[in-house]
């Protein structure tokens, strides 16, 4: 049972999360040659706070993309 974790910076609405599960379950489905209802995907959406890019957070990053710093 393949099971797939993949962390992402939270606020992706659901449809979208919908078709990444869709989208990773084929590739898993067709690379491992695995029945679709063996593969488990796991979303851990994590606060843009807590995600470091370049010594910076994630959150800083998008208040100075954002014309707010």
């Amino acid at each position: 049972m393949p099971i797939i974790t993949v962390s992402l910076v939270e606020g992706r609405s659901a449809e979208a999360k919908n078709r990444l599960i869709e989208n990773i379950t084929n590739a898993v489905e067709s690379t491992l040659g695995v029945p679709r209802q063996s593969v488990r995907i796991l979303i851990s959406e994590i606060s843009a706070d807590h995600w470091g890019v370049g010594g910076v957070s994630k959150a800083i990053l998008n208040q100075s993309k954002n014309g707010n710093i």
